[in-house]
C-alpha cells in the first residue's frame, strides 16, 4: 500500500530532477545581445531565478515530507481537492491574464488561493493580495524589465 508520505517524497525528487534538467538548458539561452552589466539580469537570470526558489521549495517538501507519518492515500483525499481547485484558479488566471491584464487578475488570485488554503479572514487576505500583487508588480516590472499585460486599464507607459 503507497503512503502520502512516500509519494510526497517521489514527487520531491522528480520536481528536483525536472529543475536540474531545466537550470541545464539556461546555458543555451542565447546571451549575443546581452551586455557585461547584464550578467546579474540578462536573459538567464529570470529562469534561473525561478528555478532556485523552485528548487528551494522542492527541498523544502523532500524535508517535510520526511516527517510525516504513514497515512495511506485515502486519508489525504481532502487535500488534493483544495490542491484540484488550486489549479483550476491557475488556469483561470492563465486564461484571464492576458485579457484582463495583470492589476485586474493577480489579486483575485492571490485572494482566492488564501481563502481556499485556511485563512479565515477576508480583510486581512484582500489586504494580503493587494501587498503581494505590488510587490511581485514592481519586482517584474522595475526589478526584471518585464513588459505585463495591460489588459483593460491600458494605460500607456505604466507597465
Amino acid at each position: 500500500m503507497r503512503t502520502i508520505r512516500s509519494r510526497e517524497i517521489a514527487a520531491a525528487l522528480f520536481f528536483l530532477a525536472v529543475i536540474a534538467a531545466a537550470w541545464g538548458l539556461t546555458f543555451k539561452i542565447d546571451t549575443t545581445f546581452s551586455s557585461d552589466l547584464e550578467t546579474l539580469t540578462g536573459p538567464r537570470a529570470y529562469p534561473r531565478l525561478i528555478l532556485s526558489v523552485m528548487a528551494v521549495l522542492a527541498a523544502l517538501l523532500l524535508f517535510r515530507s520526511t516527517k510525516l507519518p504513514k497515512l495511506s492515500e485515502a486519508d489525504g483525499l481532502g487535500n488534493m481537492v483544495v490542491v484540484g481547485l488550486a489549479i483550476g484558479l491557475c488556469v483561470v488566471f492563465v486564461a484571464l491574464f492576458e485579457p484582463l491584464g495583470y492589476i485586474i487578475a493577480m489579486p483575485p488570485l492571490v485572494f482566492s488561493t488564501g481563502l481556499l488554503f485556511g485563512k479565515r479572514k477576508p480583510l486581512q487576505v484582500s489586504l494580503y493580495a493587494a501587498v503581494i500583487s505590488g510587490l511581485v508588480l514592481f519586482a517584474l516590472r522595475y526589478g526584471l524589465n518585464t513588459v505585463l499585460p495591460e489588459g483593460l486599464l491600458g494605460v500607456d507607459g505604466l507597465f
